[in-house]
């Protein structure tokens, strides 16, 4: 899934089925994740191909967070509702991560940090169901 129908060319020209969604647009990921049917989800989102201004740090990457949370839920439901058990998931050196501590949601998936780069284990059964209603 890519936003730009320019890199859909990109995309195709490495062997994927490219598809042209915003991935903050939670209907839209749905469409794409139960069309394809994937056994394994990747989660690459960003908006940092125009990043230049190291001063305004957290305006340049405002999307880029949203698109790692907001866009990561909506894979996540995405995920559970076409049934895949596996999710690579791209962050930048551990800023991000959810974990399962005392204080923590546990309905939300458990994530397990190694380099730059998450495992995610999507949960099945009732959870699921809960985080699609």
């Amino acid at each position: 899934m890519t936003h730009s129908s320019q890199r859909a060319a990109a995309v195709q020209a490495l062997g994927a089925e490219p598809v042209v969604a915003d991935g903050l647009d939670r209907a839209a990921v749905r469409a794409a994740v139960l069309e394809a049917k994937p056994h394994i989800l990747g989660h690459e989102m960003t908006s940092l191909s125009g990043f230049t201004n190291f001063k305004n740090f957290d305006h340049e990457f405002e999307l880029t967070n949203r698109q790692r949370t907001e866009g990561l839920d909506y894979l996540v439901e995405a995920a559970c509702e076409a049934g895949v058990r596996r999710m690579v998931v791209q962050s930048y050196g551990n800023w991000f991560e959810r974990s399962r501590g005392p204080h923590q949601d546990r309905s939300r998936p458990a994530v397990c940090s190694s380099g730059s780069h998450h495992a995610v284990e999507v949960p099945s059964g009732d959870c699921c169901k809960k985080r699609a209603a």
